[in-house]
């Protein structure tokens, strides 16, 4: 079997449509889905909803092919903090409130919001990860640890969301799963800054200041000493990882030999992107295709 692992997709149909022809996939336009080509699989990573304004499109779409076991479907931070705030207010207006201030285009394109119900008790089927063996698939971060075990037997949004409710300790672990490591620093009484941890890196790179980064901002050296980078280090698989998440600039490069983020801002002006793995043990950057 060979996978398309795809990035972000954002509520972006038309990247997608464009990407899945290029790909040789066959669009049913009547039905809105695709068949991708024999032996091959599409991977989506997560967070192929909201900012983007084709949202009702996208998951039609991916639904099916999912029902139909056309493709495998992950669950991103965007997806997986709907589902948590629906399942907490729905019948309340606080989710109504909830959806313009964080999932606008959504609750413009659903005015009716039973329809919306509809797609987010699909989304509360997905997991959090795929394990294909050599190569894993997860929205922004894989880490081998305990926890990572625990999950293997509750690997769907809703079980998730019920064992976080009952273990709160077990709240960090999803949270690197759906959104990386992170730090939140303020620096001279300016407002709080958040960086990102560039796991990818971790093979290669040793301190602070050239691991946490924001847009094109790395942390200030002064924090080298404050956090322990070897904590990290420690859990990263050996194993191929793909993943998005992270919003990276410019055109879509290969960020490691065996650590791929597919997240190059498709629905900010930038590439939906994917990588088709034929089940190498190192990737090639000729595997990507980008939109």
């Amino acid at each position: 079997m060979i996978y398309d692992f795809v990035g972000d997709i954002h509520g972006n149909f038309n990247k997608l449509e464009i990407l899945f022809k290029q790909l040789g996939y066959v669009y049913n336009e009547k039905e809105n889905y695709f068949i991708p080509p024999t032996n091959i699989k599409p991977v989506i990573v997560g967070d192929f909803i909201n900012i983007g304004t084709q949202n009702i499109k996208v998951l039609d779409c991916l639904y099916k092919m999912y029902k139909k076991n056309l493709c495998y479907v992950i669950s991103g931070n965007h997806e997986y903090f709907l589902c948590v705030n629906y399942k907490k207010y729905y019948k309340q207006q606080r989710f109504i409130d909830y959806l313009k201030l964080n999932y606008y285009t959504l609750f413009i394109e659903f005015n009716n919001i039973d329809k919306l119900k509809n797609y987010i008790e699909w989304l509360m089927e997905l997991p959090l990860y795929y394990d294909f063996g050599k190569a894993k698939a997860v929205h922004a971060m894989w880490f081998n640890n305990s926890v990572q075990e625990y999950f293997k037997e509750n690997n769907k949004v809703f079980k998730v969301i019920e064992s976080v409710d009952n273990n709160s300790h077990l709240k960090e672990q999803v949270n690197l799963f759906l959104m990386g490591f992170y730090v939140v620093i303020t620096e001279d009484d300016s407002e709080e800054k958040l960086y990102r941890l560039r796991w990818w890196e971790l093979d290669k790179k040793n301190k602070a200041s050239e691991l946490f980064w924001r847009a094109y901002t790395y942390l200030p050296p002064h924090y080298d000493e404050r956090i322990d980078i070897f904590t990290f280090k420690k859990y990263i698989t050996n194993d191929i990882v793909f993943f998005g998440h992270y919003n990276l600039k410019d055109v879509p490069y290969l960020t490691s030999p065996t650590k791929c983020c597919l997240d190059f801002g498709a629905a900010k002006g930038g590439f939906l992107t994917c990588y088709r793995w034929h089940g190498e043990s190192t990737l090639n950057s000729k595997n990507l295709i980008i939109v």
